[in-house]
């Protein structure tokens, strides 16, 4: 049995101004202190392998954990962001381009889980290369701490907890239904002999507490 603890990255400035990120967008002071707080916590575990997606408010986030244990991490963009269009980045998410596409997009999950408005993941994409995150970390030896995004780490959550049978009817119902905070940690379990995946906490941010 091995564990991936998950961890949202910091609160960035695109957060704050709640505009459209892309993988430039940096910490905010808050989301330094963060990133420092969950690696005091996440040093206290023993794993063997952390991965960072490789956009620059994660590699921010994992800088602290980095120094602390010495670990080499692996930056790959296979946990990236979901990916919006874009022609919205840097943009107000409250616009009325960006909502009506959020609308589309919501509803293609059901009637053409593979519609796109133009360069974004549609959902099966984003299916796709969350199937193809779990599989790497099953290859994987030891325990693993992963620094990703919200978003897609709530989408690996339900392909778990759907037994891999996500579909986009199911994540219509689920997205909006659960929120993960900057710095959450959420463990997933994985039975190497049973190849199952399972839920054993979400969204922990007992960090911080005072």
């Amino acid at each position: 049995m091995k564990r991936v603890y998950f961890v949202r990255h910091g609160e960035t400035t695109y957060n704050v101004e709640r505009l459209v990120q892309d993988g430039s967008p940096l910490l905010t002071d808050r989301g330094q202190r963060q990133a420092l707080q969950v690696a005091q916590r996440v040093n206290n575990l023993d794993f063997t392998n952390l991965v960072v997606s490789d956009y620059e408010r994660t590699k921010q986030t994992a800088a602290p954990l980095v120094e602390a244990t010495k670990h080499a991490p692996v930056y790959t963009p296979l946990f990236r962001e979901i990916r919006r269009p874009s022609e919205f980045f840097h943009t107000p998410r409250a616009s009325e381009p960006v909502q009506e596409f959020m609308d589309k997009n919501f509803a293609s999950f059901v009637t053409d889980p593979d519609w796109h408005h133009s360069d974004e993941e549609s959902f099966n994409d984003s299916l796709a290369r969350a199937h193809e995150a779990l599989a790497y970390l099953e290859s994987l030896d030891g325990d693993t701490v992963v620094i990703s995004h919200g978003h897609f780490i709530r989408l690996l959550v339900a392909l778990v907890a759907t037994s891999r049978k996500l579909d986009g009817a199911t994540w219509q119902n689920m997205n909006g239904s659960f929120f993960s905070t900057n710095t959450g940690i959420t463990t997933l379990t994985y039975n190497e002999e049973n190849k199952d995946w399972q839920i054993l906490t979400f969204n922990d941010h007992a960090h911080f507490a005072e």
